[in-house]
């Protein structure tokens, strides 16, 4: 029998426990999982440069993980939970390598950067300690959000342009990792991101509990339901946090 961890989840994420099981029982019957990984794997294989459409099979298998990853948190499966995130977060590292790259290459264009997705992505390798590939997506990031800022110089063409998610990892990273950026979000980064921002390196537990408490309820206030149309649109990173619906 699976190890079961305490059931203490958010109560506007219990309605989506449904979704994500029927979710993932449609994924198994209809070979979802064997279908991404022969496509990531025949791309791969083939000889000479990686195809540019390499990206798409991998994007789909890493959300095949997400929503692996929720069902496991809602039903209280560690192993599988622990098992299902790690191969989501590890997928993602990789989509930000691969459209960092492709971002690099073009730097006359500045429609690479991805609200919310591309901040997730970064986000996910310092969750489990992979401090070398944390840094490396930090990098990778912030250096899609200056050019962001300096191609799209009008306020409404900005797409990192909300002072949420993707503006708090922005002001985090450089903290972290000692990155030296001009990034400036064009809206004020919201009351509870900037108090975990301020305190993130606090030794007092309660005060930390307190800002990341109120940090993360704002995060699921944003949220939608993954599993319904329109809901991979910004898929989930985290096990039970539904993703972000922008402002």
């Amino acid at each position: 029998m699976p190890l079961r961890m305490q059931s203490n989840i958010h109560p506007s994420l219990k309605p989506i426990a449904l979704d994500c099981r029927e979710w993932n029982e449609h994924a198994g019957l209809s070979g979802k999982y064997e279908r991404f990984t022969a496509a990531v794997q025949g791309y791969t294989d083939a000889p000479g440069p990686m195809h540019a459409k390499t990206g798409l099979p991998l994007d789909s298998l890493a959300h095949y993980y997400d929503l692996a990853s929720c069902n496991a948190f809602l039903r209280g499966d560690r192993p599988m939970l622990s098992h299902t995130l790690q191969r989501a977060a590890s997928l993602r590292t990789l989509l930000l390598s691969w459209d960092g790259m492709y971002s690099h290459m073009r730097q006359d264009l500045g429609n690479w950067s991805r609200e919310f997705k591309y901040g997730m992505r970064a986000a996910g390798a310092a969750m489990f300690s992979w401090w070398g590939r944390a840094k490396i997506c930090a990098r990778l990031f912030i250096e899609i959000a200056e050019k962001d800022q300096r191609i799209n110089t009008m306020r409404e063409m900005r797409r990192i342009k909300r002072g949420t998610s993707d503006a708090f990892l922005i002001g985090l990273f450089p903290q972290a990792f000692n990155i030296e950026t001009d990034f400036t979000a064009p809206k004020t980064l919201v009351p509870s991101y900037q108090a975990l921002l301020e305190h993130w390196q606090s030794e007092d537990e309660a005060t930390f509990t307190i800002v990341m408490q109120e940090a993360a309820d704002f995060n699921i206030s944003r949220s939608f339901n993954p599993c319904t149309p329109g809901g991979d649109l910004y898929q989930p990173s985290m096990p039970g946090k539904q993703t972000a619906r922008l402002p």
